[in-house]
């Protein structure tokens, strides 16, 4: 933000105005020190309504402002953890917190000036210049920051604004009611903020970040003309809020016609289009302010055409309605709530409560109740789905609906949550799971889709789901994920009480469990058999049911083939073990793959084919290369892998860190460690594992390619004397160092691979 000419006159203006205010019965934590840092050295005289001020310094002189809190767990640890990671001008962020005598209490840096609201209190007077210069920037900049990390104030007021020393930018305080968003946009808060700054859905405990641009623009008007909208009218806090809901904010005649736009645009209360960028009828925020601030002109939400149609109408008569301990003021607010929590709703339609509320001001309405009450019968089905019509014949312009008190948008957001709550159920997620069964067996679900959103295709899904359950005995659980994955790509599943997020990732679960104990694999899979048979009957998709699919076909062939386990437990270093097959035959046919055992390393063999099986080049062409990034892991990875051993065997070939030492001889470097099913021996281990160059010597199998006196070169993943060259195994068994050009192609192939035995 730029500087201004004003910062000096107006830090006088502030200065002035600096008052003293009653002191409430508090700990007094004068002479301690906090934090281990900060010396207590003071009451500043000033109690706000949650907490006290003391002044305090740190071990070098430096001067900061304790705020010592009334309540026990006044500020939220979560906002006290993000506010930490902010670094802005704008907003005061503590520099310790903690409990003094269980009272909760925060330090900050003494900014040494009066609040905007004593200011006020005082007389003074805020001009346009000061605010549009310095003011408005700076609060719109620390909203800017707060929201970015997840941070809603929820009691922006001039009372916690206040100069920083400078004069140059007005600081945001106080952050005792604020809350922090997580992953949602809304906070649901018993927890009140100041009713005259209070945003319409912030008095019903709703705080959306836009409810701080609400209580921004009552702060505007209140710092120009001395008074919020409906102050001066000499009314209660209750009034207050009934005013703020349903009446147009009054301006002075001498008030700005620029700052009224922004003070109309920043409190415009309806917040349906709130995500629509493009609708002139939504709450102004940062953006809207910066452009404000360059002298644009935005229209003003509200006075549009478009703001006279759909929602805005239900504001014209109501009123007051208390539902669920809570008063109503706006029509609409109160029938989201009704379909939010549809057995409270219920019984007020039901006992005729609704009926006789509409009758006060809307006849048509109040016959829509009457007559909906009176198809009321003892089928709770029938009673959700005569409720539910009710609702949106009542707000026809809605497109939302609730299950387990949550608000969805669409059907396929809805579609993914179900899937989801049914994979990670817990005791939590019980009224969601049973609410959603209510909604596909009421056929409330397939009235939402054809006359509300008017999707007839998705209807006629909603009633082939209703009519599958309805007709078999599936848990909450099940019928979440068959309606999941029937309007969603989510395919999260549970097995055996564990979730995956996906067939894929189950599949890869399955394989590191049977890499580290076939045993338990086996038993897991067996008792989860009835589970995997569902997911694998109503996934839709060929991919996860191929996934799932292969696991079932895999315990199958576990549970009926025990023929090599004994084999497999007797195997020691040195003996030859038949996996997999490749095309060697003379026709090109398949024939068997023979391997040598070179380690047993508990549950797991390392294997090396016994003849050479295909001459290959180690590059496609002559370049520089590594075994990370070479032509022929990829073959051996890729295309080998998947045409020489079965699915059962791939299961049990297990993928493998491969490291890759540099030349030992010409210090040529080996590269990157890889993560490989298939690899090469490097030159150490063909050193390691064969004492003599008699027993490198390596046959081709039948056919496979070049042979010179019976013997042929293979390959190794060591790099040769250049980095374009590559470390192979001559026919008299002799490692050559130097190594053969790369893209060579009279060089053999010679697997290994790591092998989970039956144990």
């Amino acid at each position: 933000m730029k500087e201004t000419r004003i910062n000096s006159g107006f830090l006088d203006k502030i200065r002035r105005t600096a008052v003293n205010r009653q002191e409430a019965e508090i700990p007094d934590p004068v002479g301690s020190t906090l934090s281990g840092t900060y010396l207590v050295t003071g009451r500043m005289g000033v109690a706000s309504g949650e907490a006290d001020i003391f002044s305090c310094r740190d071990p070098e002189g430096k001067r900061y402002v304790l705020k010592l809190y009334r309540r026990e767990n006044a500020i939220k640890p979560e906002v006290l953890k993000r506010l930490a990671g902010i670094r802005s001008p704008f907003i005061a962020v503590p520099v310790a917190a903690g409990a003094f005598e269980k009272h909760q209490y925060t330090i900050t840096p003494d900014l040494e000036n009066p609040s905007l609201g004593e200011a006020l209190s005082q007389g003074v007077r805020f001009t346009a210049e000061e605010l549009r210069s310095l003011i408005i920037p700076s609060v719109n900049e620390g909203l800017r920051e707060l929201h970015r990390a997840g941070i809603i104030h929820k009691d922006l007021k001039p009372w916690n604004l206040i100069p920083d020393e400078t004069g140059k930018h007005i600081v945001i305080i106080d952050f005792g009611i604020s809350s922090s968003l997580g992953s949602e946009t809304v906070i649901l808060t018993a927890t009140g903020a100041t009713l005259a700054y209070a945003a319409p859905e912030a008095v019903q405990g709703v705080y959306h970040q836009e409810s701080d641009y609400f209580s921004f623009g009552i702060t505007v008007f209140e710092l120009f003309t001395g008074y919020t909208p409906f102050q001066n009218r000499g009314i209660s806090d209750g009034d207050i809020v009934r005013l703020a809901s349903v009446s147009e904010i009054e301006f002075p005649e001498d008030f700005p016609e620029d700052l009224r736009a922004l003070v109309l645009g920043l409190t415009y209360r309806d917040l349906t289009h709130r995500k629509d960028l493009r609708n002139p009828n939504r709450r102004w925020g940062y953006e809207e302010v910066q452009s404000w601030l360059r002298g644009v002109r935005l229209p003003i939400p509200g006075e549009t055409p478009e703001a006279l149609s759909g929602t805005a109408l239900y504001q014209l008569s109501f009123l007051p309605y208390s539902f669920n301990g809570q008063k109503y003021v706006r029509e609409r607010d109160l029938l989201r709530e009704m379909l939010r929590c549809p057995d409270q709703g219920l019984r007020e339609l039901g006992r005729g409560i609704l009926a006789h509320h509409f009758g006060l001001f809307d006849e048509n309405k109040a016959g829509k109740c009457i007559r909906a009450a009176g198809e009321l019968n003892e089928d709770s089905r029938h009673n959700f789905l005569v409720f539910f019509r009710l609702m949106y014949d009542l707000m026809p312009d809605y497109k939302r609906f609730f299950c387990g008190g949550r608000e969805f948008a669409g059907i396929r957001e809805f579609a993914v949550m179900a899937a989801q709550v049914a994979s990670y159920s817990s005791t939590s997620m019980e009224s969601f799971l049973k609410s959603l069964r209510m909604l596909l067996e009421s056929g409330a679900l397939k009235y939402f889709s054809e006359k509300v959103i008017l999707s007839p295709l998705s209807g006629e899904g909603f009633f082939k789901v209703r009519e599958l359950i309805m007709n078999n005995s599936f848990s909450d659980s099940e019928c979440a994920w068959i309606f999941g994955y029937l309007f969603s790509e989510e395919r999260s599943l549970r097995v055996q009480g564990k979730a995956f997020a996906s067939p894929a990732e189950f599949s890869r679960e399955m394989q590191r469990l049977f890499d580290d104990d076939v045993v338990e694999y086996m038993d897991f899979l067996s008792a989860g058999r009835s589970e995997l048979e569902f997911f694998m009957s109503f996934m839709p998709d060929s991919a996860s049911r191929m996934y799932i699919g292969q696991i079932l076909d895999d315990l199958e062939e576990l549970s009926t083939g025990h023929r090599s386990y004994s084999e497999e437990l007797m195997l020691k270093a040195g003996d030859f073990f038949t996996l997999g097959s490749f095309h060697q035959g003379r026709d090109g046919s398949k024939i068997p793959l023979e391997w040598l055992v070179l380690k047993i390393e508990g549950k797991r063999a390392l294997l090396l084919s016994r003849y050479a099986l295909a001459r290959r080049p180690y590059h496609g062409t002559f370049e520089d290369t590594d075994w990370e990034n070479c032509d022929l892991r990829k073959w051996l990875n890729g295309t080998f892998f998947n045409q020489a051993f079965s699915g059962k065997e791939q299961l049990r070939i297990p993928l493998v860190t491969t490291e890759n030492p540099d030349n030992a001889r010409y210090g040529t470097r080996g590269g990157n460690a890889t993560d490989d099913r298939v690899f090469l021996l490097s030159a150490a281990e063909a050193e390691q594992y064969f004492r003599t160059d008699a027993g490198r010597r390596c046959a081709p199998a039948s056919y496979a390619g070049y042979s010179d006196s019976g013997f042929c070169y293979w390959w190794l993943r060591t790099p040769g004397y250049s980095p374009s060259d590559a470390v192979c195994v001559y026919p008299n068994g002799a490692v050559y160092l130097y190594g053969h050009n790369v893209n060579i192609d009279d060089t053999m192939v010679r697997p290994a691979l790591w092998y989970t035995l039956c144990i």
